[in-house]
């Protein structure tokens, strides 16, 4: 089940802060270092436009957005600020 909040690509890596009138908020805030981020890519789903997010600890996170172009060039570009392998489109 997807959960409403804000998706943001920062210089260390993808934050996701969830709305507050999510139940347990505070467990859903998800920091991924840019680093432990092996794969993004677009996916729909319906009418949902996500982006899936493969990580180092062997899951996959979907999120949802309609800046998924937006959210795959930032994270591609925080990769190549810190001299790591861009991602495979």
């Amino acid at each position: 089940m997807a959960r409403g909040g804000h998706l943001l690509v920062t210089t260390t890596g993808l934050v996701f802060e969830p709305h507050s009138m999510n139940l347990n908020s505070e467990r859903s805030r998800l920091r991924i270092p840019i680093a432990d981020i092996l794969a993004a890519r677009p996916r729909v789903v319906i009418l949902h436009v996500t982006v899936v997010i493969s990580t180092a600890r062997g899951g996959d996170l979907e999120f949802v957005t309609w800046n998924r172009k937006k959210v795959l060039a930032a994270i591609q570009q925080v990769r190549a600020a810190h001299d790591l392998p861009l991602l495979m489109p």
